[in-house]
């Protein structure tokens, strides 16, 4: 009776460690697979993030594209406007530059000559050396300056006594144009006995004579009118000339 139930009690252990055996196998089965589920989740759901961010991507691309395609529409209409309302300030501008009647145009303002591929200006009202020389520069211009013997003698006709860009403030003697350059040796002007630096009665200061007008001819007589320059106290107001560049029509 004992050794039956010894063997009993054996095979009850065996047939407990068979399903404990099998339990665990069953459960290792059911853990890979769920693993292996879990993989395949993971890696769905990362292609379905990737395919999001590729899609919410490419609609931002598409949305930028669209707004730089809009953009660059405005700017191209913008720029034909502004360019149809430059033209239009263009032909009226070069009009005005225009005889209406016979439709020639000149490369200078109203009330500019042009000479020599310059543009000239006699001022209407006197005033200082320094002021006239603000104005002309305000006009676009500066002093006119004497390059040729053809620019002493143009602007001569029907002159008032007027200041051109010929000074010697620096250094009394020492003359220089308004465009830096020295006075050239070949191209001098002066009247007899100028430049003399004089003392003005009027001259409270003694600043004496350092700034050059043209004279009217009939001051230096017949034979020698384009001998002209007269070194003149800068603070007397006088008639004065102006000269710039040409317009271009380009």
């Amino acid at each position: 009776m004992s050794r039956l139930k010894s063997t009993c009690q054996v095979i009850l252990i065996v047939v407990l460690l068979g399903l404990f055996c099998a339990v665990t196998g069953v459960l290792f089965i059911q853990m890979n697979k769920s693993k292996s589920v879990t993989a395949e989740l993971h890696q769905e759901l990362n292609m379905i993030l990737m395919s999001t961010l590729e899609n919410c991507k490419n609609k931002h691309m598409n949305q930028l594209l669209i707004k730089e395609q809009q953009t660059s529409k405005q700017l191209q209409t913008e720029n034909k406007k502004q360019r149809s309302i430059l033209f239009s300030e263009k032909l009226s501008f070069i009009w005005r530059l225009c005889n209406r009647s016979t439709l020639q145009c000149t490369r200078c303002l109203p009330g500019w000559v042009e000479h020599a591929s310059r543009c000239f200006f006699l001022s209407p009202v006197a005033e200082k050396w320094e002021v006239a020389r603000r104005n002309c520069l305000e006009m676009g211009g500066d002093l006119a300056v004497v390059l040729s013997p053809e620019d002493q003698e143009n602007p001569q006709v029907n002159f008032h006594s007027a200041w051109i860009g010929l000074q010697d403030m620096v250094k009394e003697g020492t003359h220089f144009w308004v465009n830096g350059k020295r006075i050239s040796s070949a191209l001098r002007y002066w009247k007899d006995m100028e430049p003399n630096n004089a003392i003005a009665s009027w001259d409270h200061d003694r600043a004496g004579q350092d700034c050059v007008a043209i004279v009217p001819p009939r001051h230096v007589g017949v034979g020698k009118w384009l001998n002209s320059w007269d070194d003149i106290v800068c603070g007397g107001k006088r008639h004065y000339l102006c000269e710039t560049m040409v317009l271009s029509w380009s």
